[in-house]
Order: C-alpha cells, then structure tokens, then sequence
C-alpha cells in the first residue's frame, strides 16, 4: 500500500485514464484492488460498465475466465468474486500439492497409494 500512495498518492496523474486501462494485477486481488480504487478515484465519473472492463482486464486471466462466467454487476460484486475465485485456486493448488506430495513420498517409500 505504501509502493502505491508512493507511485500514485499526493499528486495528479497525467492520464489517469491511460494508468487505469495499462493496469494489471502482478500480486494478489487485494493489491490489484488497491490500485484500482486508488486510480479509479482520480478519473472521475465514469459509466459503470466502464470501470467493470478496466478491472475485469487487469486480473490475471485464470481469475478472469472464472470471474466472467459468474457475470457481476458492479464493481463491489466484482471484487468481492475476484478475491473469492483467487481464495479458491489457492485452495485447489494447496490439494493438488498435497495429493502430489504423498503420491511421490509414497513412491519414494515403494508404495504406489
């Protein structure tokens, strides 16, 4: 939070229209979330449909396909289904390394569970 206030907080953006659409999540949807309500506040009003394409175009694309099919309607639904998609890759992630884990300590073990 402290990189973003130091990048973008305190001072006008040139563009920040052009900032908002070149945005794109690096870490997590938190971070990606910070950033996007800290630039959004500096474009003015804008179309809700607007805003919802600027943050659907900078998730990371394995969020996006999810949070696309889930088809939100504005921004608070579409955050809150971004970190919730993001909190399930995880969880997947977490289990498919957990049964790849036994499975090869299994082998290692001359078993083959």
């Amino acid at each position: 939070k402290k990189a973003l206030i130091a990048r973008y907080g305190g001072r006008r953006l040139e563009n920040p229209f052009e900032e908002l659409s070149a945005l794109k999540q690096t870490g997590s949807v938190e971070e990606f979330v910070e950033a996007f309500e800290l630039l959004s506040s500096q474009v003015g009003r804008l179309p809700e449909e607007q805003y919802l394409g600027y943050f659907m175009s900078g998730l990371k694309a394995q969020i996006r396909r999810r949070v696309r099919t889930l088809n939100p309607s504005n921004r608070m639904q579409m955050m809150r289904i971004a970190k919730d998609v993001e909190e399930e890759l995880k969880e997947e992630d977490d289990d498919g390394e957990r049964r790849f884990g036994k499975k090869i300590a299994g082998e290692r073990m001359g078993r083959s569970d």
